[in-house]
């Protein structure tokens, strides 16, 4: 599905200035991050009480596999990947219907996505067997959803798209950052084999979606018009193909299914555990 969106000059000049990490609002709390031009733009409770689940798992799994549980890291991480499902579900329902607060929702959720790949790529350092598996999954699960999420958006009309300029913005950000933090995790961990092909793949399919997302924030800059064949769209057409689509690795799809991806990428430099809602900066994008 294609990404079909401009992002505006006050998105690029965001963009531009560095977003800072945000934390995950409140139901009560969040206020649209574009003034209120569709009502409280608020994240739903149950998304919000999804991603803390998520946070609260990665951070047992850091603490497993620092002990050497391979069992409790690879239960951990299993119900990383169930919340996250299930928060990217919900998120993707509301997109697609066009609700309000859907892209509060859709920033939420690239935060904790954003926080999964992090977290995972600093996990494989002297790991091996079930942990690597386990860990490759989840990065997957975050990876697919992210490519998932975006065809959601992608497939909106520009107007209803309008209101995701700060979420493309946060997505590019993300990826740049997790590219490095991949790339420093290939150059100074001591990875098993599996480790390597997994933190290679990610860095594909990384770099496909930063291609895809650059190009709608080139076309933007350019007032390029979205239905043009040197557009965004067209340039970002191709993603969820390049990515696996919304399944990623051999389509089994946000669950986190334990498949194989070739997928691009940069690499990110994150900090290795944070902990609860601090993972997700503490704030609104």
């Amino acid at each position: 599905m294609p990404i079909t969106s401009n992002i505006t000059r006050t998105g690029l000049a965001t963009l531009a200035l560095g977003i800072a990490a945000a934390g995950v609002p409140s139901a009560a709390s969040a206020a649209s991050d574009r003034g209120g031009d569709r009502g409280q733009d608020q994240v739903s409770s149950r998304v919000s009480t999804k991603l803390r689940s998520v946070s609260r798992g990665l951070d047992r799994a850091e603490g497993y596999v620092e002990d050497g549980d391979a069992t409790k890291a690879a239960s951990s991480l299993a119900a990383v990947r169930r919340s996250l499902a299930s928060a990217q579900k919900t998120t993707l329902r509301k997109v697609a219907a066009d609700s309000d607060g859907a892209a509060a929702n859709a920033r939420a959720v690239e935060r904790a996505e954003h926080a999964v790949v992090a977290s995972t790529a600093s996990l494989y350092d002297g790991q091996s067997g079930d942990v690597v598996t386990a860990v490759s999954s989840t990065l997957d699960a975050a990876l697919d959803g992210r490519d998932a999420l975006l065809s959601g958006v992608g497939a909106l009309t520009d107007d209803q798209a309008a209101d995701y300029d700060d979420y493309y913005a946060k997505v590019a950000k993300d990826v740049a950052s997790e590219s490095d933090d991949i790339a420093d995790a290939v150059s100074d961990d001591e990875l098993a084999s599996d480790a390597s092909s997994a933190l290679t793949d990610a860095t594909t399919r990384l770099a496909a979606v930063k291609t895809a997302v650059d190009a709608i924030v080139s076309a933007a800059g350019d007032d390029t018009d979205a239905d043009d064949s040197g557009s965004a769209a067209g340039a970002a057409a191709g993603l969820g193909a390049d990515c696996g689509g919304p399944g990623g690795r051999g389509g089994q799809g946000q669950a986190g299914s334990t498949g194989t991806t070739t997928t691009p990428s940069t690499t990110t430099t994150t900090p290795a555990a944070t902990t609860g809602a601090a993972r997700f900066g503490g704030g609104r994008n």
